[in-house]
């Protein structure tokens, strides 16, 4: 795991990244996307609330099983490749 840098911090580095001639990912992790991963990390099921929310305050569409899963994937392997993240709320 990466540490969590300071805001300074992490604003530097996207600025002297967007700066430079090099391609790379950033990526943010809020706390919607957080809890989401979590409870499938737990093995929970996702319930009505965090399909609410991965759906009308993150964005995703469609919020039924198979839409979460594919979500999930691709996502989190998303992260997995991203050169910077931000990290919103972060709880865990």
């Amino acid at each position: 795991m990466r540490p969590i840098l300071e805001a300074l911090i992490g604003n530097k580095l996207i600025l002297e990244a967007l700066q430079s001639d090099d391609p790379f990912m950033a990526a943010r992790l809020g706390k919607v996307e957080a809890d989401f991963i979590n409870m499938r990390l737990q093995g929970q099921p996702w319930n009505d609330q965090i399909r609410f929310q991965i759906s009308n305050n993150a964005g995703v569409f469609s919020n039924d099983d198979q839409g979460l899963e594919d979500f999930y994937r691709v996502f989190t392997t998303s992260l997995d490749r991203a050169d910077l993240m931000a990290v919103w709320l972060n709880d865990y």
